[in-house]
């Protein structure tokens, strides 16, 4: 049938709040839709109207008469009414195009405007239809004034339909898409859904369905595909939504061709703005990202029916909605080919030769997120660390199912070797590494470079994991993760100024919404700097920011700085502000204040704070940190005995080798360094058998064996250890390693230790 240009009348409804209410209360939620539909199936035709598609809680209708439809709607709201149903309508007259199975035009962004400024109870009309009614006396309007509305060249006035039981809302209670920063308009196409599987097969990965669907700026944008949106009212599907985002991502990834971010990175932003494609674009429209996939999926029967929505965020509109993708539900890998399929001609993609990659099945995938969910977990400090390594074992768990689900679903073996890294189970991740490499000619491109990393960061190469991190991070700017991963493992390397650079890019590069923790303009800044010994920056940036002193790790880096630029006297007040407990609290703090004076010379002064330290230490024995402060309070104050016996107390009390200790190995190197003082060398041998199995053991007991033969006077022992050290990996990211460790104060005028610990790129 040729398409068909008419005037007609357009109304929108929905269910005010109903994402909302499926949150707090599902069944209640489907029990509304249920009737929402019913009513319409029932009183639409009814008034010589067609229902032309739902959007799960929303509706489409056309009238070919305004007053029938005002009528028709007026009725639908008394009974929504005595069923305490929250609808909301919009009704516009104007020039749309009639299609075989859809309708599209201004008429029908016009409409969709003024029923999403509507509120519960209420029905919205523009004035095209108040002119249709003005000699029926049946109908009663209000002026509610006049509106600019995104993507309409002039305002409209807007009229309330004030019939007894409708609701009359106060201009100040309408809120909608205002005053827009695109002045050319969309269009906002709506298919009619139809009964008919759609099938798309083609010979090769070039389709373009329409000319000039999407313009040269909306293809380069900046794109990301939302978890689709649930309304088959059966919970079991909830993460094929999940799976439409990822399998999309990864394949529009995979063209090289579109620039696209991971949804993932941007789980907060969508936890605040939900999935609505009525909400999404405001809360993305200065965010960077120029276009968003969303999509919601229903069953009818036993067949799948799956709506995508490409959507212009600048201009807050729907570009254009693809015809539904239907099959069957135990279809679902079918779904997703013809959905990429679908999906790909919009942004002209041309490679033929690209990456092909069965759709994981559906239980593995839903295994997978249940792994990844226990997994994030782990890394919540808010969570007791038990608590945390049972989160962890119930993750292994998850993927090891994932994979007796589908073998050819990688993603949960790549999860899984991070998992036994975390474990410390180092065996199986080593044979885990040794399985996927046989299998990485099926990975995607960023799959490689994840595992690349992986295994990079395994072998300690800091420089090539931060690289890879970096690569990462410029193929998705919203991966912040990435960006993280690069700075530490540039500043691990000592590429110091590969830090700062990369830092210094950042703001032009990151692609991300709006959040309530930005990056601060501090952050991987001051440290790189504070270990390339520019202090006076560093001393600088915090007078510039002082409010960013609030956060206890910015505390204990200005303490450092404030001493090694000599201003002794403002320790004392950092020493007060620190927090009671934790990595940066009061105990810890202490004793990098004491380390650091001794690395500048400040002995007597350094005593002073190890006697506070001693009493700090005293205060709360019942801390399972005592023995640490205790000791190193002693080796400051030259105790060596007594140092040792706190330490050794300290290493007898917990397993280094347990997940989640790692961090607490650095113990070993005080213990050896006392040993070292006392001149007990055999001591020293033996705790080379206390430190666990894992990647930075033989690093670790090169620097503590360099750090005691620098403290006996063997300099050219101390010189080769700690060669060894660098090259086994041994990082430089911390505030006491190398050039930073008084222990090798000896050292300092030696020029092959000055040509270790020098900077490097």
């Amino acid at each position: 049938m040729e398409d068909n240009q008419r005037l007609s009348t357009i109304v929108f409804g929905d269910i005010k709040g109903y994402t909302a209410l499926m949150q707090e209360d599902e069944a209640r939620a489907m029990s509304f839709l249920q009737v929402f539909k019913s009513e319409l199936e029932e009183w639409v035709p009814s008034f010589s109207g067609q229902i032309v598609q739902y959007f799960g809680d929303a509706c489409l209708l056309s009238f070919e008469s305004t007053s029938q439809a005002v009528r028709c709607v007026i009725r639908l709201q008394s009974l929504y009414r005595e069923r305490q149903l929250p609808v909301r309508f919009g009704i516009h007259l104007g020039e749309v195009i009639f299609t075989e199975d859809n309708v599209f035009g201004d008429g029908v962004n016009v409409a969709s405007r003024i029923e999403s400024m509507g509120v519960a109870g209420g029905i919205l009309v523009s004035k095209t239809v108040k002119d249709q009614l003005v000699n029926k006396p049946e109908f009663s309007l209000k002026s509610m004034g006049s509106f600019d509305f995104k993507n309409v060249e002039e305002p409209l006035e807007v009229f309330a339909v004030a019939n007894e039981g409708i609701v009359v809302p106060r201009r100040d209670e309408l809120q909608g898409k205002f005053k827009p920063p695109v002045p050319k308009p969309a269009k906002w196409t709506v298919l009619k859904a139809t009964g008919v599987l759609l099938a798309i097969i083609l010979a090769v990965w070039y389709f373009k369905p329409e000319d000039s669907v999407l313009s040269e700026e909306q293809r380069i944008s900046s794109l990301v595909v939302l978890p689709f949106e649930n309304k088959t009212q059966e919970a079991g599907l909830d993460a094929f939504g999940n799976l439409i985002s990822d399998w999309l991502t990864g394949q529009l990834m995979e063209t090289g061709q579109v620039n696209i971010l991971r949804a993932e990175n941007l789980q907060k932003e969508l936890a605040e703005a939900g999935i609505s494609p009525l909400d999404i674009p405001e809360r993305f429209s200065n965010s960077g990202i120029g276009m968003l996939i969303t999509g919601r999926y229903y069953m009818e029967g036993d067949q799948l029916y799956v709506q995508p929505n490409i959507v212009d965020t600048r201009t807050g509109l729907v570009v254009y909605s693809p015809k539904p993708v239907i099959g069957r539900e135990d279809g679902k890998s079918d779904i997703l080919e013809a959905l990429t399929q679908e999906i790909l001609g919009f942004w002209e993609v041309r490679n033929t030769e690209r990456y092909r990659q069965k759709p994981p099945q559906f239980g593995a995938y839903r295994e997978y997120l249940a792994g990844v969910e226990d997994f994030n977990k782990y890394f919540n400090e808010e969570i007791d660390l038990s608590e945390r390594e049972a989160y962890l074992l119930n993750s292994e768990v998850h993927f090891l199912r994932s994979n007796e689900l589908d073998s050819t679903f990688l993603s949960p073996l790549l999860k899984l070797s991070i998992t036994y890294h975390n474990l410390q189970r180092y065996r199986e991740k080593d044979s885990m590494h040794r399985a996927l490499e046989g299998r990485r000619q099926n990975f995607t491109i960023w799959e490689q470079h994840y595992y690349d990393f992986v295994r990079a960061r395994s072998s300690l190469d800091w420089l090539r994991a931060g690289q890879i991190a970096e690569a990462m991070f410029r193929m998705d700017p919203s991966d912040e993760v990435s960006f993280s991963r690069a700075e530490q493992g540039y500043m691990s390397a000592n590429y110091q100024q590969k830090a700062i650079d990369l830092r210094q890019s950042y703001d032009s590069l990151v692609v991300v919404a709006d959040t309530d923790d930005p990056l601060h303009p501090t952050d991987f800044v001051d440290f790189p700097l504070f270990l390339l010994r520019e202090m006076d920056s560093v001393y600088n940036n915090f007078q510039k920011y002082p409010l960013v002193l609030e956060r206890p790790w910015k505390n204990t880096l200005y303490t450092l700085v404030l001493i090694h630029t000599g201003r002794y006297e403002e320790i004392g007040e950092r020493v007060l502000v620190a927090p009671d407990q934790g990595l940066n609290g009061k105990g810890p703090l202490l004793i990098n204040i004491c380390n650091t004076l001794l690395l500048k010379g400040q002995d007597s002064l350094a005593r002073v704070y190890a006697g506070q330290l001693k009493d700090y230490a005293g205060e709360n024995k019942e801390d399972g940190e005592y023995h640490v402060w205790a000791g190193n309070a002693e080796m400051i104050l030259e105790n060596y005995t007594q140092a040792a016996a706190h330490l050794e107390s300290y290493v007898q009390s917990i397993d280094l080798a347990a997940p989640g200790m790692f961090y607490k190995q650095d113990v070993l190197g005080d213990l050896v360094a006392c040993y070292a003082y006392l001149g007990q060398t055999g001591n020293i041998d033996r705790t080379r058998e206390l430190v666990p199995e894992g990647p930075l053991r033989e690093a670790l007991i090169a620097y503590s064996n360099a750090r005691a033969q620098a403290i006996m006077g063997n300099d050219d022992k101390a010189i080769e250890m700690l060669a060894a050290a660098v090259r086994l990996g041994f990082p430089f990211q911390d505030e006491g390693f190398y050039s930073f460790d008084h222990h090798f104060r000896p050292l300092f005028d030696d020029p092959r230790f000055k040509s270790i610990v020098a900077p490097k790129g």
